[in-house]
């Protein structure tokens, strides 16, 4: 079991940080066991990645709490991160300011 992060997993997340982005689907598909996101998750770990979530994206995911045992699982680990709608909104702003 890997070692508790010295930040707190509740952190703002930054634009810049490295990481994977899960949103409702690969969320959906956790729950379901997917072996992709299974895998992807692995990866994740084996490389101390920190998985951002969008609030608005585990809304959508969560449908029964008590019976979504992977998906709590994931939530309580420490590099996983829940991003504000606030925080996601300015970061999509950002992201298109710079494609432009």
């Amino acid at each position: 079991m890997p070692s508790a992060s010295k930040t707190s997993p509740r952190e703002p997340a930054r634009v810049n940080q490295p990481g994977i982005v899960l949103v409702a689907g690969p969320l959906i598909q956790l729950d379901r066991n997917d072996r992709e996101v299974v895998a992807l998750l692995a990866v994740a770990r084996e490389a101390q990645a920190p998985i951002l979530i969008p609030g608005t994206a585990l809304a959508q995911a969560i449908c029964a709490p008590a019976r979504q045992a992977r998906l709590n699982r994931l939530l309580r680990q420490p590099r996983t991160t829940i991003i504000p709608q606030a925080s996601c909104s300015q970061d999509s702003e950002t992201i298109r300011r710079r494609r432009s």
